[in-house]
């Protein structure tokens, strides 16, 4: 077993990492032009949500839910702004409620029992 060091690398001990991070998280990568067009077309149309927008612009959200069902072959899809916001609708449709017990996991993301 290695001897604890005494010293924090700030003053002067050794520091417990050593290898340089990456320049960017991985996905950033491959974001191109053509996603860069798509964002800017959303923020173009002033569209950003599925009910919310100018009736005569097809939301980009809707698009993406039926495209998703069809690529997965399920009915229905909802698209959310986050795992929490996800795990809630899926709580909501199953009936869950106030009071109700969730069984979770002793090892889990905290979203999950927020």
């Amino acid at each position: 077993m290695e001897k604890m060091v005494n010293k924090l690398a700030i003053d002067g001990g050794s520091k417990a990492k050593t290898t340089p991070n990456i320049p960017m998280y991985p996905g950033g990568l491959e974001i191109g032009e053509a996603e860069k067009k798509a964002v800017m077309q959303v923020l173009d149309d002033k569209y950003l949500f599925r009910y919310y927008g100018p009736s005569d612009v097809e939301s980009k959200v809707k698009l993406f839910e039926e495209e998703f069902s069809s690529k997965i072959g399920v009915q229905h899809t909802l698209a959310t702004n986050s795992c929490t916001s996800a795990l809630i609708c899926s709580l909501v449709a199953l009936g869950v409620g106030p009071g109700d017990e969730v069984i979770v996991p002793g090892y889990t993301f905290f979203a999950s029992c927020a």
